[in-house]
């Protein structure tokens, strides 16, 4: 029987080649917003500027795999419900990430990426930067995750499905490196 050993010089130059390829793990990098998402990146920057976080870009991975959540949303098995992707499982999440629905009659609703980032962003008067809390009964987290600092890159995903005699349209955005962790503060 012959073994090949392979020197480790070899071995790491083809790890380097295969992260040079996108083979292996590679973080998001930025990217341009399809047609139907620009504006997206620029609406979400106002709001960091707003807070003095840097400014983030877009990201195709990160899209892409909001998109595949939008879907799933969207489809049968879904429901055409807002539901956060699971931690754990077949469609874990390892990225931030912030859903949107809006509903209306006899025609999905037409929203602009702005229209929706500003409804996250909206969120800002119910948390309060002095002692790090949202309002009692009020949501923030959608907001916080828009500013997080550390983040550097969104990519999001849009489809419209139907419920009862309604059309909605979801939006699911992700976020690199996400945030929200408790114990650490977005600005």
């Amino acid at each position: 029987m012959r073994r090949y050993l392979y020197p480790p010089l070899l071995v790491w130059c083809g790890f380097f080649v295969m992260i040079s390829l996108g083979i292996a793990g590679a973080p998001p990098s930025a990217d341009s917003e399809p047609s139907g998402f620009k504006g997206t990146v620029a609406a979400h920057n106002v709001w960091r500027q707003a807070v003095s976080a840097p400014d983030m870009a877009w990201s195709n991975t990160l899209a892409a795999t909001a998109q595949e959540w939008a879907n799933f949303l969207a489809s049968p098995k879904g429901g055409c419900r807002l539901e956060h992707r699971p931690r754990k499982g077949k469609h874990a999440r390892p990225f931030g990430e912030n859903l949107y629905q809006a509903f209306s009659s006899p025609k999905p609703p037409q929203l602009s990426p702005k229209e929706v980032v500003d409804a996250w962003g909206g969120e800002s008067e119910n948390y309060d930067a002095n002692t790090h809390t949202c309002s009692p009964g009020k949501v923030c987290g959608h907001y916080t995750q828009m500013v997080w600092r550390d983040t550097r890159f969104v990519g999001c995903g849009m489809t419209a499905c139907q419920t009862n005699n309604f059309h909605a349209i979801i939006w699911v955005c992700n976020y690199d490196p996400y945030g929200n962790i408790v114990g650490q503060y977005p600005f």
